[in-house]
């Protein structure tokens, strides 16, 4: 059976909370664009959104390159000054993405599968750290589709300021952080060469995580917060992040809220 593809219509800006996201690291030459987790993204993308009909995937990457080398969506140029010392430049690409909506009727209006609105964000990337975290516990919470909508996010941050990642707890169990999967390391091994612990129960199945998974350098496990080994170190993960960038946070200097 022939697959099906959407076709692409970039738009310049959508409505905050409408469709779904995809935040890309993007290696920049210059002149060539690579995105190491691409294929992870398109699973997602056609998992969440697109059964049988995603978006051809080299076409989705001639539209992000295209946008890199004309540079005009970007703040400042970043893109069109010149790169020194033979690095490429790191990027965060930002994909918000809906089917299309057509009118139906005068008084209705129907998605369009075979065509989907895509608003492209690219900045240049400098990672954070993660120096203070807090654990809420939120039974409840739901997050299994990387959606637009990150209002429950927001305001986590809103009622818990002054944290650099806050983790949610479901029924004392870690689920995720408002913007990074979890992992919980041994305290002298390099994450790289010895498997680590992830929650079994994310809120999202990020792309980094599923890659780390696959290649065996991660577990799941039920991880509850009190029951934590002691002296392992709990690190911070997602597309843009690998196992040690942002940093490690003790278990024990988690400030539990609530």
């Amino acid at each position: 059976m022939k697959e099906n593809h959407s076709e692409i219509q970039l738009v310049d800006k959508m409505q905050p909370e409408r469709g779904f996201l995809e935040t890309m690291l993007g290696l920049w030459s210059g002149k060539e664009l690579s995105i190491p987790l691409f294929h992870r993204h398109m699973e997602r993308m056609t998992r969440t959104l697109f059964p049988g009909s995603a978006p051809e995937p080299g076409l989705l990457l001639r539209t992000i390159t295209r946008q890199c080398r004309q540079g005009e969506i970007l703040q400042g140029e970043i893109l069109r000054g010149e790169i020194h010392g033979g690095s490429p430049r790191r990027l965060r690409i930002r994909l918000q993405y809906a089917p299309a909506v057509q009118e139906a009727s005068p008084n209705k209006r129907e998605e369009d599968p075979d065509t989907i609105h895509l608003d492209i964000q690219i900045r240049e990337f400098q990672p954070g750290k993660i120096r203070r975290a807090a654990a809420v516990e939120l039974p409840d919470a739901e997050y299994s589709s990387k959606v637009a909508d990150r209002r429950l996010f927001s305001e986590l941050h809103r009622q818990y300021p002054g944290f650099d990642e806050i983790i949610i707890t479901r029924n004392g169990y870690l689920s995720d952080g408002t913007f990074t999967n979890l992992i919980l390391c041994p305290p002298t091994l390099p994450a790289h060469h010895h498997p680590c612990l992830t929650p079994s129960t994310p809120l999202l199945e990020g792309c980094r995580r599923r890659e780390l998974m696959a290649q065996g350098l991660l577990i799941t496990r039920p991880l509850h917060l009190r029951r934590l080994p002691h002296g392992w170190r709990l690190g911070f993960i997602n597309a843009l992040n690998p196992p040690g960038q942002l940093g490690w946070v003790l278990p024990e200097t988690l400030h539990v809220c609530g």
